[in-house]
């Protein structure tokens, strides 16, 4: 689910990038340049809660922003999936020691 896994079969491997961060196989990429070309203001969050108000073609200071943050999102979910994946072994083992008692 999180990652592209796109198969090329020049290298004869899955892509295991993040899908958030994989523009070769997404077909996100004219998506994404058209939304920004649409869009006048960056937009990037900031640490005072505010939004950078620069004009996207002017903000080199939060380029790309938008999958960085998206990527960060996935990996956190990555993250919890795998937790409950190790709940759910911990739980089975746990309730089959308490049936063999």
């Amino acid at each position: 689910i999180v990652h592209c896994d796109h198969y090329d079969l020049s290298t004869k491997s899955y892509c295991k990038k993040l899908k958030a961060s994989c523009v070769r196989h997404s077909g996100l990429s004219s998506y994404r340049a058209k939304k920004k070309e649409n869009v006048l203001a960056c937009g990037c969050p900031l640490s005072n809660g505010d939004w950078c108000f620069a004009s996207r073609k002017c903000c080199v200071k939060h380029n790309d922003w938008e999958n960085i943050k998206q990527a960060n999102i996935l990996l956190l979910e990555l993250t919890y999936m795998q937790t409950e994946k190790q709940l759910n072994f911990e739980e089975k083992v746990t309730s089959k020691r308490m049936v063999q008692r």
